[in-house]
This record gives structure tokens, C-alpha cells and sequence, in this order.
């Protein structure tokens, strides 16, 4: 049984299991949810949820396909935690960390704690560090063996989702990328 129901979920694939919750996610945030895939230099946006809702408002978005820079913002952390320590400070030996915005981390040392930190609480946050204006917070969704395969994130412009925006949606994402994952076979 457990042999079939990995093949439904390789062939169904993870956007058919990630598709709800990411609708879920931006009709109760009101913001904009991305589901993407690690690549070796990037995350590739495989989809994007805006809320729909009755209220007026610009939103952010990306098509399928954009490629987001490996150590930008929230899904960078995200993507370096799921390295061994070694694995992270080798790569920013040989990789240096971009400045986005004024608010970008640059120096190796703070970013590693704070990828550090993002590997301890599960969950990455991103104020203006990738785009000015913008924050996003990000979940990681794992596999059956519990690597982690691809990012749920959260974007919105920071003069709505801030703070308590912030602190409200973590919890959501968190729980949203958990059942993706355990769809997948992860055993949380």
C-alpha cells in the first residue's frame, strides 16, 4: 500500500497536494503564496496563489518559471538550512552574498546565524532584504525521506504585511506546509 501511494504522489505531483493550501493561505493572509522548487542556483517558482477577495488591493506577483536568486531573502535561509554546516559556510566560500537592499544580510557570519536560527524554528522570515517594500515568510515542504523538496512562501508589501501580519501567517504556513509535506510521505 505505502509503495502505491508513492507512486499517486510522484505522478500527482506537489502541486496537486500544495494547490489548497496555497489557496487557503491567500484567501485567509490576503496576500500573495509561492510554491517553488529548489534548483541548484535558485528557487523556480512552480506557482502562485493571489487573494481574490472583495477587497481592492495591489498584490505582488511572479509568473511560473521566474527563478528566484539562491540566497535571496527568506527562501535563501530556508534553502541553507536544510545544508549541513559545512555544506553552507563551503558554498559562501565560493559564493558572495549579494546586497538586495540596505537591509540585505552581506556579512557570512550574521547570515549563517540566522540561517542557524531559521533550521532551529523551522520557519524564515524576510523583512525588505530581497525587495525593497516587500517581506515574505517561508516554510519548507519535505519528502517521504525528509529532505526538503520545495518552499511555500508568503510575500506582501510591507505596509500590510508586517508584524502582527507576520506573526498571524507563520503559524498558518507552518501548519499548511506540514500537511503538504506529510501528503508527500513525511513523517512529522
Amino acid at each position: 500500500v505505502y509503495d502505491l501511494a508513492q507512486v499517486y504522489v510522484q505522478r500527482a505531483g506537489l502541486r496537486h497536494f500544495a494547490l489548497p493550501a496555497m489557496r487557503r493561505l491567500a484567501t485567509n493572509i490576503a496576500e500573495t503564496v509561492f510554491l517553488g522548487k529548489i534548483e541548484q542556483n535558485g528557487v523556480r517558482i512552480v506557482e502562485c496563489i493571489m487573494d481574490e477577495g472583495e477587497r481592492p488591493a495591489l498584490r505582488i506577483s511572479a509568473p511560473r518559471g521566474t527563478r528566484v536568486h539562491l540566497l535571496a531573502g527568506a527562501t535563501g535561509r530556508l534553502v541553507l538550512a536544510s545544508w549541513t554546516a559545512a555544506q553552507r559556510e563551503a558554498y559562501l566560500k565560493t559564493h558572495a552574498l549579494p546586497r538586495f537592499t540596505k537591509h540585505s544580510i552581506t556579512d557570512t557570519q550574521q547570515f549563517l546565524h540566522a540561517v542557524e536560527e531559521v533550521a532551529r524554528m523551522g520557519i524564515s522570515v524576510d523583512r525588505e532584504e530581497y525587495l525593497d517594500g516587500v517581506n515574505a515568510v517561508a516554510a519548507p515542504i519535505r519528502s517521504a525521506n525528509g529532505t526538503v523538496v520545495a518552499l511555500l512562501w508568503i510575500v506582501g508589501f510591507a505596509s500590510n504585511f508586517g508584524g502582527e501580519a507576520i506573526e498571524h501567517a507563520t503559524q498558518q504556513l507552518h501548519n499548511e506546509a506540514e500537511t503538504i509535506s506529510r501528503s508527500l510521505g513525511a513523517s512529522l
